[in-house]
């Protein structure tokens, strides 16, 4: 009991040091009361929380509050701001705090507290929670089937069941890097997105635990309205109002973010007019003349307005007539075609159109003719000075206001302008062209389909101010080149001033050039030259230059490697001739040229050509003999009585010897063939084998070749010699036998080693060391020999 009396005091004592410490500060009577208590929204669609809270009522000059944002059950601090409200404000003030995470992921808890007097700060409040999305068996993704902002940032995150974690994240079946949020929820950031290209403009993104669970969202890329542009209004009876503007960028079909057209007449009663563009009609209202207006144009990614005031008797701006002109050569006289739409008169009126009254004056003559309610041309012929046009309208309740044109005299001299190329986008076309001081009446853009075989259907659009303008992509087809001309109204008629050429949708096959033959060529180029109207109206696409593509031919199949390829591009659409350096001489190529467009290449025209020979190559094969053998002979010149004995000794065969002509190149053969095989380095030693003789040396004899060929010896002079045989030139035999027998007639027969040396290799004879005197008497032998003295 004791216990809990202390504890009481103390809290009293702790109290009222905490109340007399306080600073007192004048106006903050009510502060020491209790912290305002905020109330929170969320607003998932745009990722908003909506904090609100009651004023406090001691502040003297305003309120200053403190307001924190926690993320997570651990309530991380993502946002702290101070907020002044002035004390004006009564009731409950407001902030919106828009998250750069789906509020889905994770809880977002919100607390604040006042200052006094921007001083003296009060207690906390208690957090407020906003409950993030819980998963049960799957992981959950967020954001889901929503619109995203073309080309800006947005982090998709991942609740996975509790106690599981995310293993991935994808998009497209790509994985992105994931980042931990708290509370285990992962989450992937994309930056810079863009609409796909796609039938149907959205994403598919897959979530994966690690249970293996997955789930699968969809969400669309989409972009915001935008600002409309050009809104103006007219009327033609009166009694409706029409207002025109250029929608901006054009949606796709499948385009999910569905947008809203609203007018707004401010300075009336009428409620609101739900429009479809690029027009909306509303009935005037009677005795009014001032009108204000307010077109809205709203969607999921936001909103945009554009207003517009106008005096109703000003805005009659009648039929809308335009004219063509065509000059017939060598003469003064123009073709004027008139042409006019018929006013918009509205759904919810009457009024009929029952004839047009067309009048023209030109050199003080006037003519009129009237032309029937289905009409809505006139073909005139005038002369070469200005001439005025005027159409009117007949109409069941009276007369529309005269429709004005004016034709300017004839100037040959007048240059017309250059051609430009006009860049398209995916919505149309958006022209815009030079301003000038001359222009006091607007412009007018016409165009129309060039290169048709057709007539031309001509379409114009007024431009009433400004330098620009839009034409949408419904008034065009693919792969047709269109003309637009821009004119300005000026006070002595319509002068033109620019034309542009585009195509809403190029081509890719366009005609391929028309390659000039013969090619030009040499052993290591070729030069290829073609002719293109790349200025032709019935291209398909505008030509952006050349691709030319050398090919070599394969001269074998069976290598199977791919052709080698040489490809120059040309940027310069009008330079039609490219050479390509490189090749190979004597070598079979296929060249082709192709147009370039901006889609890609066209087809191609093709020609096979052979480079030529290289003669020039050949000339060291040829001339290097040529000049040896000059030299040599140069050289060689004043020796040339030594070698034509030389040769002579070479090539003659012995003396006596009937060697036919055929006969001797097979006798040089089996010659060399024989001395081949007996080399000196061969030839180590010789055997002499001594047979008996029993004639003697002195008888006459007769020598004999092996294979029977007398040849006469001649008997020695009284000496000690043998008898002598004649030994031509040439004819050196390495050893000789000479077997001699005296027969009864005293013939000598001499059998012969049949071997040969070099006719060049001076011989030693060889004679044996017994003396003739020993052969007197009986048989005896000699036996001669000759080796080379090398």
């Amino acid at each position: 009991m004791m216990t809990g009396n202390i504890e009481l005091f103390s809290a009293h004592l702790l109290g009222l040091y905490l109340i007399f410490s306080h600073p007192h500060t004048e106006g903050c009577a009510d502060f020491g009361s209790l912290p305002p208590k905020p109330n929170i929204r969320n607003f998932s669609a745009n990722q908003s929380l909506v904090v609100s809270w009651p004023r406090n009522r001691g502040a003297s000059e305003s309120d200053v509050y403190e307001i924190q944002i926690g993320r997570t059950k651990s309530r991380t601090i993502i946002y702290n701001r101070n907020v002044s409200i002035p004390t004006t404000d009564s009731g409950w003030s407001t902030l919106t705090w828009i998250s750069d995470l789906p509020l889905e992921c994770v809880d977002h808890s919100v607390r604040i507290r006042s200052f006094c007097n921007r001083t003296a700060a009060g207690p906390w409040s208690n957090w407020v929670t906003n409950h993030g999305a819980r998963a049960a068996d799957k992981p959950l993704i967020f954001p889901s089937k929503r619109i995203l902002k073309e080309g800006s940032s947005a982090t998709l995150c991942c609740v996975p069941p509790v106690g599981v974690n995310v293993t991935r994240i994808t998009l497209r079946q790509d994985s992105y890097p994931l980042l931990n949020i708290g509370d285990g929820v992962q989450a992937i950031l994309m930056t810079n997105l863009t609409i796909p290209n796609t039938h149907i403009k959205r994403l598919f993104f897959k979530c994966v635990d690690s249970t293996g669970n997955s789930n699968s969202v969809e969400n669309h890329i989409s972009f915001p309205p935008q600002k409309p542009r050009n809104l103006n209004c007219t009327t033609s009876d009166m009694t409706s109002i029409t207002c025109m503007w250029d929608p901006g960028r054009k949606r796709d079909e499948f385009d999910f973010n569905n947008q809203t057209h609203t007018l707004y007449i401010e300075n009336t009663d009428q409620t609101p007019v739900r429009c479809q563009p690029p027009s909306c009609t509303f009935p005037a209202v009677p005795q009014q003349q001032e009108y204000n207006i307010r077109l809205e144009v709203k969607d999921q990614l936001g909103e945009e307005t554009a207003t517009y005031s106008f005096n109703i008797s000003e805005r009659v701006v009648t039929l809308d007539l335009w004219r063509r002109i065509e000059s017939k050569p060598d003469s003064g006289i123009r073709n004027v075609t008139l042409l006019w739409k018929p006013p918009a008169f509205g759904t919810a009126t009457s009024v009929k159109i029952q004839s047009y009254a067309v009048q023209w004056s030109q050199e003080g003559q006037t003519v009129t003719e009237l032309k029937d309610s289905g009409q809505s041309q006139a073909v005139v012929l005038i002369g070469p000075s200005r001439c005025n046009f005027t159409v009117q309208a007949a109409l069941s309740t009276g007369s529309s206001i005269s429709a004005r044109i004016i034709i300017p005299p004839k100037d040959d001299s007048e240059i017309p302008p250059v051609k430009k190329r006009l860049s398209r986008t995916a919505d149309g076309f958006h022209l815009w062209w030079n301003e000038q001081t001359s222009v006091t009446c607007g412009h007018t853009v016409e165009w129309c389909i060039m290169g048709s075989k057709a007539p031309c259907t001509l379409q114009w659009m007024k431009v009433p101010k400004g330098n620009s303008t839009f034409l949408p992509a419904g008034y065009f087809k693919p792969e047709l080149r269109y003309s637009f001309n821009i004119y300005g109204c000026t006070d002595h008629g319509d002068k033109l001033l620019e034309i542009q050429t585009g195509y809403f949708q190029e081509s890719r096959y366009v005609e391929p050039p028309r390659i000039i033959q013969p090619v030009k060529r040499t052993y290591t180029s070729v030069t290829l030259e073609w002719h293109y109207d790349e200025d032709d109206p019935a291209q398909r696409a505008f030509i952006t230059g050349y691709l030319v593509t050398v090919q070599e031919v394969q001269t074998d199949a069976r290598l199977g490697h791919a052709a080698i390829l040489f490809n120059v591009s040309v940027g310069d659409p009008r330079q039609k001739s490219v050479t390509m350096e490189g090749l190979q001489q004597d070598q079979e190529y296929v060249c082709s040229v192709r147009a370039l467009t901006t889609v890609g290449p066209g087809s191609a025209a093709s020609i096979t050509i052979r480079t030529k020979v290289n003669n020039f190559s050949h000339l060291p094969k040829i001339l290097t003999p040529i000049l040896l053998l000059l030299g040599c002979t140069v050289l060689l010149w004043p020796q040339r009585k030594i070698l034509k004995n030389g040769l002579r000794e070479i090539f003659t065969y012995p003396a006596g010897m009937n060697i036919k002509t055929p006969e001797f190149e097979s006798f040089l053969n089996e010659t060399g063939q024989k001395l081949q095989s007996q080399r000196e380095e061969e030839c180590i030693s010789c055997d002499i084998e001594v047979l008996t003789v029993k004639p003697l040396w002195h008888e006459s004899s007769i020598l004999m070749d092996p294979e029977g060929t007398d040849t006469t010896c001649s008997p020695a002079p009284q000496s000690s010699l043998p008898p002598s045989c004649p030994l031509q030139t040439g004819y050196r035999p390495q050893s000789a036998v000479l077997l001699c027998q005296t027969p009864p007639h005293q013939q000598l027969r001499c059998i012969v080693n049949k071997s040969y040396l070099s006719p060049i290799t001076e011989f030693s004879e060889i004679r044996s060391s017994f003396e003739t005197s020993d052969c007197l008497q009986g048989s005896c032998a000699e036996l001669y020999g000759y080796i080379s003295d090398g």
